[in-house]
């Protein structure tokens, strides 16, 4: 159908366009704050874009969430605004057919958000520490 395709689309470029932009906020926020760190001496120069990663992946999934959160609604607020959705309800789609296109775009996302939560996160979390354990060896050992 032709709404649901363009429902999709419109979904999806809007939630990579507010992930990437959310992604970059917080890659400068945590590399401003690990520089930070490496200025007072508490993390090895070494070790700051693997802090980076590990603490971007720590964050992505609250990111991911916000990102589908506007992916969905800046669409259909925009396709209400444009009266958009009065000409499909008067062709005869329902408000409930509206939901699967949704449905079908939120629930992988949805997946992905759980699987790094639930098993992405605990491994990087746990390479974060011996990390930062090798790091303090080393800085012990100079």
């Amino acid at each position: 159908m032709l709404y649901r395709r363009a429902l999709t689309r419109e979904m999806a470029l809007t939630t990579g366009a507010v992930l990437t932009v959310l992604v970059a906020i917080a890659l400068v926020v945590l590399f401003i704050r690990l520089l930070g760190d490496v200025a007072r001496g508490e993390l090895a120069n070494e070790a700051v874009f693997s802090f980076l990663g590990f603490s971007l992946l720590f964050f992505l999934p609250v990111l991911m969430t916000i990102a589908l959160f506007a992916g969905v609604l800046l669409p259909l607020s925009r396709m209400w605004r444009d009266s958009e959705m009065v000409i499909w309800f008067n062709a005869g789609l329902s408000l409930t057919q509206w939901m699967r296109p949704v449905l079908a775009f939120a629930v992988p996302f949805s997946l992905v958000i759980l699987l790094i939560t639930l098993v992405i996160n605990p491994w990087a979390q746990t390479k974060k520490l011996s990390i930062a354990r090798t790091c303090a060896v080393a800085a012990k050992v100079r």
